[in-house]
């Protein structure tokens, strides 16, 4: 076994010859081989070792004997011992947790610590095969987002320095082999063996069954997660550029995309993307699930009959419109009424671009929309404002009147930009101009006769 996890160190670059290593040594069979393992090649590495111990006062003396067997071990190997008491009961009391992530939480804390005191650059834990196919079955069935790794990290980032487990391909079975082999002595932690630990009824209860079905398919199990692992990497930054591309607008608190493209996307990343956006929003820094959610969004986005909003929790809406989908954690856009006066010549700025009013001299080409009058049609004052309840409109070309909201409906309006839209009203309160979208029968061509009003709109990209 001491080969193999010598290879398994190699093929996955898990430490370097000189490091500095801290390992955490509770006294059971597998950090016991650990130990063993590392002391072994120690010489042949370069390695500077120290062995930490937790002691989470947990058993009583059970707990104290295991401490003092460890450091009795220690002294055999002629290693640095130190330990670590932690009052777990009063930590999960105050801060109001269940005993297993007071315990985690307060024990990574204390590896930091000890790290930094001895100048290690890398801790090194025992855990095994065993343990990655026992918590990939517990995220599974308690279930967490398809998009993370699943089962336990070989090596990452801890500290100033790396956590690495060098026994992952190794079984519970093979490592206890190992120590009577070698005659390795250990001790047994009596927790293990309570049904209190959702850990223990898998280990205890639905592991032997499927090891009965495959001795090896802790190997099965390793391999499908570090694939799925890589294949998420690539879907997910695949999705991150495709989420750039379709991305129209983008804030702090919003993120709005373009309904054909994103229904062009390959299903795959559109739920990817739903995911990324939902995580942004949020405010994550790791990736949550959001499994339950994107299945009712997706059915949501794929409804073609017209404006409606989704409200999810803390306050995230989604609203569905003609051409885009709004995904915001602020407030919808609500109906504030404004009223400018125009002058000629004069510039009124609206939310949604600028309206600007010249007498027109036919010397000046104009790129974006505008509408021609004769001064002496119109009633002054001129005003831009956005629409009121009855507003209507008389087309140009047509007989009788329209209503402005109609038009936004038949344009196709996204309904959360409609009260922003400016109109064109003269002294009267008619409306003489919907810009992009339609002409009163008071717009004229430029070749009547006559002084004309140039009006023209500048529409700011949303």
């Amino acid at each position: 076994m001491k080969e193999r996890v010598e290879e398994f160190i190699i093929n996955n670059n898990l430490l370097n010859k000189n490091d500095t290593i801290l390992i955490a040594v509770s006294g059971g069979p597998d950090s016991m081989s650990l130990l063993y393992v590392l002391a072994n090649l120690q010489k042949k590495w370069g390695w500077k070792l120290f062995v930490f111990h937790i002691n989470h006062l947990l058993r009583g003396e059970e707990s104290d004997k295991d401490a003092q067997f460890v450091k009795e071990q220690c002294q055999e190997y002629d290693i640095p011992y130190s330990e670590k008491r932690l009052n777990i009961a009063a930590y999960k009391e105050k801060h109001k947790l269940g005993t297993q992530i007071a315990a985690r939480q307060l024990r990574y804390e204390a590896f930091e610590n000890e790290m930094k005191r001895v100048g290690a650059n890398v801790i090194v834990t025992a855990h095994h095969g065993d343990d990655e196919a026992e918590t990939v079955l517990m995220k599974l069935v308690r279930g967490t987002t398809p998009y993370t790794k699943l089962g336990i990290l070989s090596k990452r980032p801890f500290a100033d320095g790396t956590l690495v487990r060098p026994f992952l391909a190794e079984t519970k079975a093979a490592i206890l082999q190992f120590c009577a082999d070698f005659g390795i002595l250990y001790r047994t932690d009596s927790s293990n063996l309570s049904d209190a630990y959702s850990r223990n009824r898998m280990r205890d209860k639905v592991i032997p069954h499927l090891k009965k079905e495959n001795p090896l398919f802790h190997t099965h199990i390793r391999r499908y997660d570090e694939w799925q692992e890589k294949d998420n990497q690539l879907l997910l930054a695949y999705a991150e550029d495709r989420l750039e591309k379709i991305s129209l607008n983008k804030t702090k608190d919003s993120i709005t995309i373009s309904k054909e493209l994103f229904q062009a996307t390959p299903f795959p990343l559109q739920r990817r993307m739903i995911h990324l956006i939902l995580n942004y929003l949020y405010g994550s820094d790791r990736l949550r699930d959001f499994s339950v959610y994107i299945e009712q969004i997706i059915p949501f986005l794929q409804d073609e009959t017209g404006f409606a909003q989704m409200d999810l929790r803390e306050g995230v809406k989604l609203l569905r419109s003609y051409d885009t989908y709004m995904f915001t954690r602020g407030p919808t856009v609500e109906s504030v009424e404004y009223c400018l006066e125009l002058s000629v010549p004069g510039t009124v700025r609206t939310p949604l671009g600028e309206m600007r009013a010249d007498l027109y001299n036919g010397s000046t080409e104009y790129a974006g929309d505008e509408a021609f009058f004769l001064l002496g049609d119109l009633v002054f004052p001129l005003y831009i404002r956005n629409r009121r309840a009855g507003d209507k409109l008389y087309p140009k070309g047509l007989n009788g009147s329209k209503k402005v909201n109609r038009v936004f409906i038949d344009k196709k309006v996204d309904r959360q930009i409609r009260d922003e839209w400016p109109l064109l009203v003269d002294g009267n309160g008619t409306v003489l101009w919907i810009p992009h979208l339609m002409k009163s029968n008071v717009s004229q061509l430029k070749q009547t006769t006559g002084q004309l009003l140039r009006v023209t709109f500048s529409k700011k990209k949303l």
